[in-house]
């Protein structure tokens, strides 16, 4: 009896130590996958600063010191226990904002040419073709846009040389398969678009939205395999075609697209495509069956080594297009009210969006949009303008937005929801003059309309001053914003009559292989839109445009001007 006790007792002091030796194992195996997590991310951080290097002239580009090798970033050896998967997530959230600002500075393209153009704006109508001849030496990076009032224009399309920009998944079919009359001519004008309009890197994210071709074409402008590949079996079922995926899982994607029963592969991402014995273009199969297929084309962006080990020794499944068409189909069609100004531009201002990776893209730029409100009359408050206790005064052959009020609070709210991501949005007060202190004014910002963030500090100008937003709008996390509401506020009882003027200038990212800026020094550009009473807008050409490193980046005043012959 007493041997059965003890046996007992020795079993259940055995069970507790496991139990508990379990639970301090569990707690230190947590604690030691946080910390090899922690790790990790920071090789994955070194590696891509250490990438970084193939874009820039930095030589000190570190995670751990700046120029003055002190240290920018605190890493601790210890993560608490407690420490949560979404407290984890925050702090490398923080450390990537951090190491992109420094990226930022570091990458800005600040060549100019060698000689200035930029013309005095140029007045045109709908579908009135613009023609321009420019001094040789010269050829423009920008085109600048803008709408002198008093109507809004909508739907605004632009068609460069005879060339439409495509604005939809559409017009991007019906250019890429122009002049094409068999089914097989149409299939490679498909393919040819994607590589073309796109360039092989890492991609902005990993959201279903950059699947989508016109946002992979005209936003981004950059992807891996996935993303052409579904682009283009997007765009071939457009055109009427079956597609489908083929993948290799972790070695390759690419398109298959069936041509007269046949199915037939487009790397769109390798930029190549093979012929069997008969002259066809192979499949997927017939590639894997004959390998050797890959050595009669070749990539620009794998070896045959590379694919031939590839189509060789991976089994490739197939994946229905439905799986991979689940994104909302954008369009390119911007709509200008009285004031605001649209900027295709080839310029990098060090601005882009990132998401799981902190790769500099090869290829990208930064337009912009700003708009300066036009006041046309007391009666008609502009487009996507909210006031509250402001009213419109007219002020000799003006308007000026008057506080009804003064014993309460005043302010204007603005949204903009635009064709492109942004990237920075900057606000510039210009104070009328019975306003004489710049905190007399909150100027918030707001992803929803509902939720709202302050500017910092501003920097003062004169009598205007330069509001900003420092983690707003969005460049690292899930998606970037593509709508942004302003709230400017004057507090109770600050005694002002004039609410103030203001200008709001917004950075975009671009794809600079799509825009429809010339890259000759003469041509045609034909502006098409919804407008009311024949409304006009004002086009200018430059190749100068103010840098990051200006005080008053989006605000500047004209370069000088150069000779632009131009025709109407």
């Amino acid at each position: 009896m007493r041997r059965r006790l003890l046996f007992t007792i020795a079993v259940l002091a055995f069970v507790a130590a496991a139990f508990l030796s379990g639970v301090f194992y569990e707690k230190t195996l947590v604690e030691n996958n946080l910390k090899s997590d922690f790790a990790k991310a920071f090789r994955i951080l070194e590696n891509d600063i250490d990438s970084l290097r193939r874009y820039s002239d930095a030589t000190f580009l570190s995670l751990h010191e700046d120029p003055a090798n002190k240290p920018v970033i605190s890493i601790t050896s210890k993560i608490p226990s407690s420490t949560s998967r979404d407290e984890l997530d925050a702090q490398l959230l923080k450390i990537r904002t951090i190491i992109l600002r420094q990226i930022e500075d570091r990458i800005v393209d600040r060549t100019l040419s060698n000689q200035i153009i930029h013309n005095q704006p140029i007045r045109t109508q709908n579908g009135k073709p613009i023609v321009w001849r420019m001094p040789s030496v010269g050829i423009p990076i920008g085109v600048s846009i803008k709408n002198p009032g008093p109507d809004t224009i909508s739907n605004l399309r632009i068609a460069l040389n005879g060339i439409k920009n495509p604005v939809s998944i559409d017009e991007i079919v019906e250019v890429a398969t122009a002049g094409k009359s068999s089914d097989e001519e149409k299939a490679q004008g498909l393919s040819h678009y994607v590589v073309k309009n796109r360039c092989h890197d890492w991609p902005a994210h990993s959201g279903n939205e950059a699947f989508d071709p016109v946002k992979l074409f005209s936003v981004y402008g950059y992807g891996f395999c996935s993303h052409a590949s579904r682009a283009l079996a997007v765009l071939a079922n457009k055109a009427g075609f079956e597609s489908r995926i083929r993948q290799a899982k972790g070695q390759h994607v690419v398109c298959e697209i069936l041509i007269d029963g046949h199915w037939a592969m487009f790397d769109a991402d390798g930029e190549v495509f093979y012929r069997n014995k008969k002259g066809k273009i192979a499949s997927v199969d017939e590639i894997c069956e004959a390998p050797d297929l890959v050595l009669t084309q070749q990539s620009p962006i794998y070896s045959h080594a590379k694919l031939k080990e590839i189509y060789a020794n991976h089994k490739f499944i197939t994946t229905p297009l439905e799986n991979f068409s689940h994104f909302t189909p954008h369009k390119i069609l911007p709509k200008l009210r009285p004031g605001e100004e649209l900027q295709l531009s080839l310029q990098k201002k060090g601005l882009f969006f990132v998401s799981r990776y902190l790769e500099v893209p090869r290829e990208y730029c930064n337009g912009s949009w700003t708009y300066d409100p036009v006041l046309s009359s007391a009666e008609e408050i502009p487009e996507g303008l909210t006031l509250v206790n402001v009213s419109l005064l007219r002020k000799s052959d003006t308007y000026a937005f008057l506080v009804s009020d003064p014993s309460r609070a005043a302010s204007i709210s603005c949204v903009f929801d635009l064709p492109f991501p942004i990237l920075r949005a900057q606000i510039q007060i210009k104070s009328p003059s019975d306003i004489a202190k710049v905190n007399d004014f909150q100027i918030l910002a707001s992803r929803d309309g509902k939720s709202w963030i302050t500017s910092q500090t501003p920097e003062p100008e004169g009598k205007n001053s330069l509001f900003a937003f420092d983690n707003f709008p969005n460049r690292i996390g899930a998606i970037p914003d593509y709508k942004f509401w302003l709230k400017i506020v004057i507090p109770p009882e600050c005694g002002h009559k004039e609410f103030p003027k203001f200008c709001v200038a917004l950075d975009l990212q671009m794809a600079p292989r799509s825009l429809p800026i010339p890259t000759v020094n003469e041509g045609s550009l034909v502006l098409s839109y919804d407008s009311k009473n024949n409304q006009e807008l004002e086009v200018s050409f430059h190749n100068e445009v103010q840098t990051i490193e200006s005080k008053n980046a989006g605000f500047g005043e004209s370069p000088n001007c150069h000779a632009l012959n131009v025709s109407k």
